[in-house]
């Protein structure tokens, strides 16, 4: 029989027979090696996982209404937890509604379910918390209406990070030492799953950095009228403890297929074909791979192909990787169930960003002003221009603003001071070509 175990040195993944020892392995000057579990098939794995899923789905059925897809997608992000510190990103989980939509239940049952989550909200955080608060164990924040303001901008900046592996936060301390006191420097990484739950709405930054799911106040009493119990029910208890075992066993799986690695080699050789793999690279040798590593790279490219032909780019393509890693490794169904989810939830993204991010209402003004014409035309007119074609009058959407866009979005062919002000000839193709990234149906010829 063999055993996978994981040295916590050095993160070496080990499979060991009954007849070797653990004390004979030396992966690192200082072994530590934990027992992952007996060898598990990725059929069997595949099994388990599916098991738990759909487990997740009827817990999630029993206390909250929603549709269908939202369901499934809800159980896939919640068993992504378990697995975030294998992914360079994840997306935050935004729960819009009004009031009596069963935002504060919903967040609540989400973080009891997922990765070291104990079912708790908080409406009252602070940039200290936020970036102390344990990587990769899940946070949920309610009612926070107030995310928008000025005074909530550090708050909201460091909200803005979590999403991704890499920021750095650098505090010092005071501490005492033999000879007075003394300042040290705390780094810290807030990247962990977050859920957030509102009214009214988060800036546009902090939800491009989210899926949105939004949810209907119910009138059923079977969902209006029940308790939430979930933390005293044995079975949801056990489905915890079993995800947390699988998990462990799936982490094995994720390291050793190293699918972003392989989709970054997928895309710079755009659609990969059977002769790639005549040799691949083991460490520094150079070897031909085995039938098993064939079948594996043929079937990610399989899946690669899908999700490239799905034009998910950019940061949606951040947001949606891990979470159809993840499905994958559930199975193909699920995978290609999600992967639709996700085509009808980006599309909302690409419809909202559209209509309320300024920079693309820039470039849909820059297509339709002047009707395209090179001539030279002032700020001071366009800016007023530019307030009446969004109904816009803050007063920090002035003649510099639009000035530092116009470069910034490379939208000037020529410019020039005059009396009456700087002139600029606009660079009416390019606003037309990156429309249509956003919304190519708007733009016309």
């Amino acid at each position: 029989m063999k055993e996978k175990y994981e040295c916590i040195s050095c993160s070496s993944v080990i499979t060991l027979d009954e007849n070797t020892l653990k004390e004979s392995i030396k992966c690192c000057p200082k072994p530590d090696l934990k027992l992952l579990s007996a060898e598990t098939s990725e059929e069997e794995l595949q099994i388990q996982l599916g098991d738990c899923y759909e487990k997740i789905i009827d817990c999630l059925r029993y206390y909250i209404e929603m549709p269908e897809d939202k369901y499934k997608f809800l159980a896939i992000w919640i068993i992504g937890t378990y697995f975030h510190k294998e992914f360079n990103t994840y997306p935050l989980l935004y729960f819009n509604a009004m009031k009596g939509s069963a935002k504060t239940r919903t967040s609540k049952l989400v973080n009891y379910l997922s990765c070291g989550g104990k079912g708790m909200v908080t409406n009252n955080t602070t940039e200290a918390v936020l970036f102390r608060h344990p990587k990769h164990i899940i946070m949920s924040l309610d009612e926070i209406e107030r995310i928008g303001n000025k005074e909530m901008s550090s708050i909201r900046e460091l909200l803005n990070a979590v999403y991704k592996k890499g920021t750095k936060i650098e505090r010092s301390r005071k501490v005492k030492t033999k000879d007075g006191e003394d300042f040290v420097v705390e780094h810290f990484e807030p990247f962990f799953p977050l859920t957030i739950a509102n009214i009214y709405g988060i800036e546009e930054v902090l939800q491009d950095r989210a899926f949105t799911i939004i949810l209907e106040k119910s009138n059923n009493p079977l969902y209006t009228a029940i308790i939430e119990d979930w933390e005293d029910r044995p079975e949801i208890t056990s489905l915890k403890f079993a995800l947390s075992k699988k998990s462990e066993v799936s982490v094995v799986k994720l390291r050793r297929k190293n699918y972003i690695h392989h989709w970054n080699d997928f895309i710079k050789g755009t659609i990969t074909t059977l002769t790639t793999y005549n040799t691949i690279y083991n460490n520094t040798t150079l070897t031909t791979p085995n039938r098993e590593e064939r079948e594996e790279m043929l079937e990610k490219d399989d899946l690669f192909k899908r999700l490239y032909s799905s034009g998910i780019i950019g940061r949606n393509l951040e947001l949606s990787f891990p979470l159809l890693i993840t499905a994958r490794l559930i199975s193909i169904e699920c995978f290609e169930d999600l992967l639709k989810t996700l085509n009808e939830m980006v599309g909302v993204k690409k419809e909202e960003e559209y209509f309320e991010n300024m920079d693309i209402s820039l470039y849909d003004f820059v297509v339709n002003y002047n009707k395209g014409a090179f001539e030279y035309v002032t700020i001071k007119q366009m800016i007023r221009d530019f307030r009446e074609f969004i109904d816009h009058q803050e007063e920090w959407l002035n003649g510099r603003w639009l000035g530092k866009a116009l470069v910034r979005l490379n939208l000037t062919l020529e410019k020039k001071k005059t009396n009456c002000g700087i002139k600029v000839i606009l660079n009416t193709p390019k606003a037309k070509e990156k429309l249509k990234m956003f919304h190519g149906e708007c733009v016309n010829g």
